[in-house]
Parts: structure tokens; C-alpha cells; sequence
């Protein structure tokens, strides 16, 4: 009998966050980073600032909960168990969401990147989504990849593959299109793992 208030209780509280957040971005991809307060968000999302406050003690918690978000779907991609195809193709396919995901959003990534919060959660070494790795593993056991292929090491190479070629479209200024790029050097690496390339090696 208790467990529905406490359920309406956490849905609220994801609610708010969520509204809060997207006042923020609203905000910071119209403003920027430095000029976006908590007092603008607070009125922006209708809200007093105290909540604001409540849900996100530090500015820059705001852009780590945008971050965060950002790995949540690249993540629930990965793991999406309905998408068609064989596992390589659900990769590309996972690229290709993200790459667009990010050209919707690229005036808030390319002020979180220029104030320097997004490198928190999204730089060179930072751990990949878990899905990844499961992907990973799925092309390898369907035969698309090396029988002998590590899939946490490789996940790891592609997600960084991902991140350096974000960086370098975000300093760009977008000059060069992100999912031509990330395929491209998705399907170059993909290569190196593909099934025979350990005989091929001298």
C-alpha cells in the first residue's frame, strides 16, 4: 500500500530534474554556459530557485547531468534489443543516432566543451557504456568479429574513437560532417577486430 506514493513521489522528482534540465540547456544553448544562472533556470523552468538548487547544488552539475544523459542513451542504443540487423549493423546504426543527436544538440555540447564541463564526463579514457561492450561481444560470438576479440578493450577503442572525433568537430565548429566521420573511422577500426584479422597479423 505504500509503494505507489513512493513511486509518484520519485516520478515527480525525475519530472522536475528533467524540466529543470531542459531549461538549462534551453538556456545555455541561447545564452552560454557562464551567463545561464540559476535564477534564469529557475524562471525559465517555472520553478523557485531553491529547487533548482535542490536538484543541482552546483552549476556544473547541470552539465554533468546533461553528460550523464548523453552516455544513457548512447547506452540504452547499444542495449536496444529490438533494433534489426546483425550486431555490426546495430553498431553503425548506434553511431549514426549519436551523430545526429549530437548535431540537434551542438550549440550546448560546444558551449559545455568551451567552458571546459564537458570533458567531466566525456573525454580521452573515460569509460565506456556497458552496452558497448555487450554489442561488442554479440558481432563476435555471430562470427562478425575475431573469435579471440576482447569486447572491453575494443569497447573501449571505439568510445574514444567517438569522443576524440566529437572533440574535434565541436573545436571545428561543426566544419566537417559527424557521421560521415565517425563511420568512417568506426568501420576502420571495426576492421582490426573483424573475424580472421589475428591470422592476417605477421
Amino acid at each position: 500500500m505504500t509503494t505507489a506514493p513512493t513511486g509518484r513521489r520519485e516520478r515527480r522528482k525525475r519530472e522536475t530534474r528533467d524540466r529543470i534540465l531542459a531549461a538549462a540547456v534551453d538556456l545555455i544553448a541561447e545564452r552560454g554556459y557562464e551567463a545561464t544562472t540559476y535564477d534564469l533556470v529557475a524562471e525559465h523552468a517555472d520553478l523557485g530557485r531553491q529547487t533548482v538548487f535542490n536538484h543541482f547544488p552546483r552549476k556544473d552539475d547541470l552539465a554533468c547531468a546533461w553528460v550523464q544523459d548523453r552516455r544513457d542513451r548512447l547506452d540504452a542504443l547499444a542495449a536496444d534489443k529490438t533494433a534489426d540487423g546483425p550486431p555490426l549493423r546495430r553498431l553503425r546504426a548506434v553511431f549514426e543516432a549519436m551523430a545526429d543527436f549530437d548535431d540537434r544538440e551542438r550549440a550546448v555540447a560546444r558551449e559545455l566543451y568551451a567552458a571546459g564541463v564537458l570533458v567531466r564526463g566525456f573525454l580521452p579514457g573515460a569509460p565506456p557504456p556497458p552496452a558497448l561492450a555487450a554489442l561488442l561481444a554479440l558481432a563476435r560470438d555471430a562470427g562478425e568479429l575475431d573469435a579471440g576479440l576482447d569486447p572491453a578493450p575494443a569497447a573501449e577503442i571505439l568510445f574514444d574513437t567517438y569522443i576524440g572525433t566529437l572533440q574535434r568537430w565541436l573545436e571545428s565548429d561543426g566544419a566537417f560532417p559527424l557521421a560521415q566521420a565517425l563511420n568512417a573511422k568506426a568501420d576502420l577500426v571495426v576492421r582490426g577486430f573483424a573475424a580472421g584479422a589475428a591470422n592476417d597479423r605477421p
